[in-house]
């Protein structure tokens, strides 16, 4: 985690979105999606913000259950100051469930995220 594990703590994030375009066989999803979130800064009470709104696709990788899936993203993230972010990660569906992990970089502010998250998808 570098100097940012030294000036901030874990935070929480949401995110929502929707896929618009999928492959013909459902394996591969184009997503557009926003989050919001926040984490606490070491020194007092104060806390930063975190804004996105990027694009990720997703690729299943078979059809077994649960289904082990590859994502990449790119947007823009701004957390006290902004800037093009991009990354990509993992994860496993279930039906409608997911979880997935993803780290995400903003070199503009000198800023990487590792976000862990489950959903479910509707």
């Amino acid at each position: 985690m570098g100097d940012f594990a030294d000036q901030a703590g874990t935070g929480w994030m949401v995110s929502a979105g929707y896929h618009p375009l999928a492959s013909p066989s459902g394996r591969t999803k184009l997503w557009l999606a926003g989050a919001y979130g926040r984490h606490p800064v070491a020194a007092g009470d104060e806390t930063h913000r975190l804004v996105a709104g990027f694009v990720t696709i997703t690729r299943a990788l078979g059809t077994s259950r649960p289904t082990p899936f590859v994502l990449g993203s790119l947007g823009y993230l701004d957390a006290d100051g902004g800037g093009v972010m991009f990354g990509g990660g993992g994860g496993l569906a279930r039906g409608d469930l997911h979880a997935s992990a993803r780290l995400l970089a903003t070199p503009s502010i000198d800023l990487t995220v590792l976000v862990i998250g489950a959903g479910v998808t509707f």
